[in-house]
């Protein structure tokens, strides 16, 4: 008896948990193409961000994320186009079902979400080795935001 393929969301799921976020995200590109899953809204993910060639050394705890961070306009922007490249594949509304939870930033803190940005947290990978410091305030900054949406 042939045993039945698994669905797209369970082999992106198995991808999230074994390959590092460049690779996972090829991969879910490669497996949109294959099944024609991809909706037109939704482009690949682009190439990974590249950082200035250094592991992240800072103090994760020194991070700013104060006012006038969080509440910069800049950053905010930069912080949605970065979630449009990466986040939106799991988190957002054009991703599999069932695949991340939805966000529900009046729950968390900004330092919460910065962790899991920086250091991932079980199926989530890791995002401190694509994007740096900076760009991690960014994000946090645009879910922290008014005008984030998921």
């Amino acid at each position: 008896m042939k045993m039945p393929r698994p669905s797209l969301a369970a082999r992106t799921m198995a991808l999230c948990l074994t390959l590092s976020p460049a690779a996972w995200h090829a991969q879910v590109a490669n497996a949109q193409t294959q099944t024609g899953t991809q909706s037109a809204s939704q482009s690949p993910p682009s190439a990974p961000a590249t950082t200035t060639g250094t592991d992240v050394t800072e103090s994760e705890a020194a991070v700013d994320l104060g006012a006038a961070v969080l509440e910069d306009p800049d950053r905010i922007a930069e912080g949605k186009a970065l979630w449009g490249t990466r986040c939106k594949f799991c988190h957002g509304k054009t991703a599999y079902p069932g695949k991340a939870p939805k966000l529900r930033p009046k729950r968390y803190t900004a330092d919460f979400v910065y962790d899991r940005v920086t250091n991932g947290f079980r199926g989530m990978p890791s995002w401190k080795h694509e994007f740096d410091q900076a760009q991690r305030q960014a994000i946090t900054a645009y879910v922290m935001s008014k005008g984030f949406s998921n």
